[in-house]
Formats: C-alpha cells, sequence, structure tokens
C-alpha cells in the first residue's frame, strides 16, 4: 500500500496548488479511480475488478435506521429491584430483564422524549 500512497501523495504535492480542501479531496478522488482502473503488476485484473467479483458479493447492506455512537458500553446484570442506577438516577426495566446480564450502551442523544407521550 505504500507505493500507491507515494504515487498520489507525491502528484498532489507537485505542480499543484489547491486552495480548499474539497479541491484536494476531488484532485485525490480522481487519481484514486484511475489507480483502481490499473491492473496489477502480477494479476491481470484491477482493484475495481476484484472488488467487484469477490468482496462487493460479500457485503449486507446497510440497515435501514442510521448508527448511533455510544459513549460507554458495559456488561451489567440487572438487580432484583428493577432499577437500573446510571448518574445518580435509577431506570427501570421489564421484570423478564430482572437477572439477566446484558450490554449497557449510552448514547448521546436520549432513546426517547418524555414530550413524545404527550
Amino acid at each position: 500500500m505504500r507505493p500507491n500512497f507515494t504515487v498520489i501523495s507525491n502528484d498532489v504535492v507537485n505542480n499543484f496548488t489547491f486552495f480548499s480542501l474539497s479541491e484536494v479531496n476531488s484532485h485525490l478522488l480522481q487519481h484514486v479511480e484511475e489507480l483502481n482502473a490499473q491492473p496489477f503488476q502480477k494479476r491481470p485484473e484491477s482493484r475495481n475488478q476484484l472488488f467487484v467479483a469477490e468482496e462487493n458479493v460479500a457485503l449486507n447492506p446497510l440497515p435501514d435506521l442510521p448508527l448511533t455512537p455510544f459513549v460507554m458500553q458495559k456488561q451489567i446484570k440487572f438487580p432484583s429491584t428493577y432499577l437500573l442506577p446510571y448518574q445518580g438516577h435509577e431506570y427501570s426495566v421489564p421484570y423478564t430483564l430482572v437477572g439477566k446480564t446484558v450490554t449497557l450502551r449510552v448514547t448521546e442523544k436520549p432513546v426517547f422524549s418524555p414530550l413524545s407521550f404527550i
């Protein structure tokens, strides 16, 4: 991977002046597409052809809902009080989860808003 990076970086650094990040990105994208269309040195296919033939078929579709990044994750066992303590507050859980170990993921945004029930 190092030689390809050198080819692209030398082309960008030498003989070009950019005035914005979007100009750099569009120039890089053009050269990456050209590089991916070239055949390998010891194989007849290009990176694009290899991706379509082998890797693209193994990809799964993206989920319908966007992924939510989480701030903290830890394994917890729900207590018999049905209450989960977190940062000075207690959150109730369904009784079916009492005694079970689950993965707790804390996100920056709330899962629901109290106003959504009004």
